[in-house]
């Protein structure tokens, strides 16, 4: 996530939107016609109370280097 927040930004033309749907975050710039998807704390926590809820027995995810180091997300797949 530390490259999305220092290189994806307003400043280099991308918008961010939330989907309530998919409860997961989303980036947009038109002039590139680039999309990009990813996690973020708030879509973590969605995913978790969700697990938590359904009594599924765990979560998984994709990939782990962009969350390093402030573990932000691993953080609150552990607390929620």
């Amino acid at each position: 996530m530390n490259s999305i927040r220092k290189n994806y930004t307003s400043a280099n033309g991308y918008s961010y939107y939330w989907d309530e749907e998919a409860q997961a975050p989303y980036l947009y710039n038109p002039a590139r016609q680039s999309y990009i998807t990813y996690d973020n704390e708030r879509s973590a926590a969605a995913k978790a109370r969700y697990v938590r809820e359904k009594g599924l027995n765990g979560i998984m995810f994709w990939e782990l280097r962009q969350d390093i180091p402030d573990k932000g997300l691993l953080d609150v797949l552990a607390n929620k």
